[in-house]
């Protein structure tokens, strides 16, 4: 795959096709079933609680797990941090989302 698309096609492909829970294949329709919008208006903290369910979609639900979703959250900014992509100052005032 690596040596016919880029690594963004590849993630793309990913986040448009992996299980999110609640039913929801992809990162549109998670954004629509956690959130009640579209993928381009989630926030940082909406997107890294995403981003960090892909683990284990079900168990991480903030419905069912809330204190295991807040873990994965925080471990997804504090790895965007790390990264160099989230500022520290930025990364201090992230609240985890409401659901």
């Amino acid at each position: 795959i690596s040596k016919e698309l880029t690594k963004d096609q590849i993630l793309e492909n990913y986040l448009n096709t992996v299980y999110f829970g609640r039913g929801a294949y992809g990162i549109q329709a998670a954004a629509q079933a956690y959130f009640g919008k579209d993928v381009d208006k989630l926030s940082i903290t909406e997107g890294a609680m995403l981003a960090g369910m892909i683990q284990s979609p079900s168990a991480l639900d903030p419905m069912k797990n809330p204190s295991g979703t807040t873990i994965r959250w925080n471990y997804t900014l504090d790895q965007m941090q790390a990264a160099g992509f989230l500022p520290a100052a930025e990364r201090a005032q992230q609240k985890f989302p409401a659901d």
